[in-house]
């Protein structure tokens, strides 16, 4: 597994769901890297504490080597136990205190929070930057799988198990989903930058087929289905949305769009797909097709065969199921054999 990380710099662990293997996959990076890399490390919302905040469950707990440079907040660092040395103030307030810059004087458990917006992410990657670190890990929380967006990182992981559902098809089917964005393709070059631009002038726009573009007043497809579908006449070739493409909005497209008239969306990265899986076949059909400005390396899924309650659940059908339908790698990092 290690070896998937050679040509990574910034990483991000995102999960299915909480208790899916997040923590754990992140200490086992930790623990391969110490020695090898000078690792930044931060969070989006907040990890590593004793008990998980929501479920009340224990949590296994973040383990840091001296040297690494750590972005956390004031309260959390109360909670850590490692020796440190305050390296700079973020300015980046959270409801558990501002976000500040450590380096790790001695090894230790840490107790992870930080920025929940993009913005704010961006400016601790800048930071960490500025300590010239090797690597910088990204630890994901729930619901915030934008932030596996290339806007943040250049490759992330995706965690999934028991703990998301006890229906192994269900769990399957959201999983490969989720792939399936990651895989979604690119927008043609040669159109990439004129589409960057209209989607940071305009949160939607039209491009038709004689080249000529339109830029819509709303700010969001949210409540502006109906609206937004009168304007896709049959010359409109490409969607550009800023925001979320969702369920609402392809359900009302797809009752609504002749077959005859084929129609890209375009959104800024994957994570920006929020619909339900169950609409992927049913975009398979039909003349709609969706594209990305950037895209995300999707490093691996790691899995986590143990339910929330502590049952466990058949590890090996569970990969054989997934390895049937993608190409990307699977681990658990609790087995001893994976490196």
């Amino acid at each position: 597994m290690i070896t998937l990380l050679e040509n990574a710099f910034i990483v991000s662990i995102i999960g299915m769901a909480k208790n899916v293997g997040k923590t754990t996959t992140l200490n086992f990076l930790l623990k391969k890297l110490y020695g090898k890399k000078k690792i930044g490390l931060t969070s989006i919302g907040r990890d590593g504490e004793l008990l998980d905040v929501v479920t009340f469950l224990p949590k296994p707990r973040i383990y840091i080597e001296c040297g690494t440079i750590v972005a956390t907040t004031t309260l959390c660092l109360q909670q850590s136990d490692f020796t440190k040395q305050v390296l700079e103030s973020t300015g980046i307030t959270t409801p558990l205190g501002e976000v500040v810059v450590v380096k790790a004087l001695s090894d230790g458990y840490v107790d992870l929070a930080g920025p929940s917006i993009i913005k704010d992410m961006k400016k601790i990657i800048t930071i960490l930057k500025r300590y010239e670190v090797d690597f910088i890990l990204i630890d994901g929380a729930l619901s915030r799988k934008g932030f596996a967006s290339s806007e943040i990182c250049d490759h992330t992981i995706l965690c999934t198990g028991f703990s998301y559902s006890n229906q192994i098809n269900h769990i399957l089917q959201d999983t490969l989903h989720v792939v399936s964005l990651f895989q979604l393709k690119i927008i043609d070059d040669h159109l990439n930058d004129r589409f960057k631009h209209l989607i940071k002038t305009s949160n939607i726009s039209l491009i038709y087929k004689n080249g000529k573009d339109k830029q819509l007043p709303f700010k969001t497809i949210l409540n502006k289905g109906k609206l937004l579908i009168h304007e896709l006449t049959k010359d409109v070739r490409y969607l550009i949305i800023s925001g979320a493409l969702t369920d609402e909005f392809l359900n009302l497209l797809l009752k609504n769009r002749k077959l005859s008239s084929p129609l890209t969306i375009v959104v800024k990265h994957p994570m920006k797909c929020i619909y339900q899986s169950s609409l992927n076949e049913v975009l398979l059909k039909t003349n709609i097709d969706i594209k990305v400005l950037s895209q995300t390396k999707l490093l691996c899924v790691t899995i986590n065969p143990m339910s929330r309650e502590g049952l466990m659940y058949d590890e090996e059908a569970f990969i054989k199921a997934l390895k049937q339908k993608i190409d990307v790698p699977i681990f658990n990092v609790m087995r001893d054999n994976c490196e």
